[in-house]
């Protein structure tokens, strides 16, 4: 299974947070630098820019949103913990034994769900690019039309 911050696999050393848990350290400023760097990952391949604050407020969003466990790694784990140690936030982590999925189903990852948000904001901006050309392409055409 793959860690809900980064996406790289769980592995030995993965525990699971609550949604609470997040949202504790989240509204204590914890902020990991990995969320931030998918967001840049996908917004260079797609030539757009927008300022560090928005990935982070837009991550910031879905944690709070969010009402499931938390499924980190290793790495994320220990930078949440140290986040945890130094702002005084519950600590409580959740075994991942013992804890099947209902009918064999996972949620989905949330570095998948971020790509897949990222990737139609991108779309999104693409078609409406193609909706102002085709129309600045057509101007004279259309001004034609709207005469008669």
């Amino acid at each position: 299974m793959a860690c809900d911050i980064c996406g790289s696999l769980s592995g030995a050393g993965a525990k699971r947070y609550s949604a609470a848990q997040l949202q504790a350290a989240v509204n204590t400023g914890y902020r990991p630098s990995v969320a931030l760097e998918q967001f840049q990952r996908l917004a260079k391949s797609f030539d757009l820019s927008l300022p560090d604050d928005y990935w982070y407020g837009e991550w910031v969003a879905q944690v709070r949103r969010d009402k499931t466990d938390w499924l980190l790694c290793w790495a994320c784990r220990a930078g949440i913990e140290h986040h945890l140690d130094e702002h005084g936030a519950e600590q409580g982590v959740m075994p991942t034994s013992g804890r099947e999925p209902i009918g064999g189903w996972e949620p989905a990852s949330r570095a998948g769900t971020i790509a897949l948000f990222v990737i139609a904001l991108l779309a999104g901006a693409v078609l409406l690019y193609v909706v102002i050309f085709i129309v600045w392409k057509n101007l004279e055409g259309l001004l034609s039309l709207l005469s008669l």
